[in-house]
């Protein structure tokens, strides 16, 4: 079986320290090896909410399609309560971006963002 690699960046508005640790405990009960960067507190981009989020990076090894990680993500994220009105109220309990699939970015917009940079950074 192919092994793929992604890389993951997750954030939180609500609770950042409880839905990052469920969301990682998670991660690997279902898809197994994945290594955590620390957990960060930047300030919100792009949003008129403002205020913080703690954002976490990580990178994952498993067989599991992309298909299959984003659609487990999805349901993540419902599970940690992140609803369409929550988010366009500024809400966001969990929010998890899969950028990178074996090397590939799949989210060229979201590496530029600063968040993303910090996160990534402090995988080793």
């Amino acid at each position: 079986m192919l092994v793929h690699t992604y890389l993951l960046c997750m954030g939180s508005n609500q609770e950042g320290e409880r839905h990052l640790a469920a969301a990682v405990t998670a991660l690997r009960t279902r898809f197994g090896t994945l290594h955590c960067g620390e957990r960060i507190r930047t300030v919100a981009e792009g949003t008129a909410s403002g205020g913080y989020y703690n954002n976490q990076a990580l990178r994952m090894w498993t067989t599991a399609t992309p298909e299959e990680v984003l659609l487990f993500c999805k349901q993540l994220e419902k599970e940690n309560g992140r609803t369409p009105a929550g988010k366009a109220a500024g809400y966001v309990p969990l929010d998890i971006d899969l950028l990178v699939a074996d090397g590939c970015v799949l989210r060229p917009e979201d590496m530029q963002k600063e968040y993303v940079q910090a996160a990534l950074a402090t995988l080793s």
